[in-house]
């Protein structure tokens, strides 16, 4: 419900943290593929401990403690 509200304002930069991480990663992947479809001009700032969240992404950039270790 959180994330349709934010996509009413429509946003120049949507900021998802752990926004999907209590479904399945089927509905994940319908979620974002949603998202990115209704909104193709917003930038989507998606913060996830799960792999499969980010395997859609344009750029990755990984942190460890704190720290860039992969971009």
């Amino acid at each position: 419900m959180a994330i349709a509200r934010a996509l009413l304002r429509k946003p120049s930069l949507l900021v998802l943290d752990e926004a999907t991480s209590s479904l399945d990663s089927e509905m994940e992947s319908a979620v974002l593929e949603l998202i990115t479809g209704l909104v193709p001009a917003v930038t989507v700032l998606v913060i996830a401990h799960r792999q499969s969240t980010l395997d859609a992404a344009h750029h990755v950039v990984r942190l460890e403690h704190g720290r860039v270790v992969a971009a």
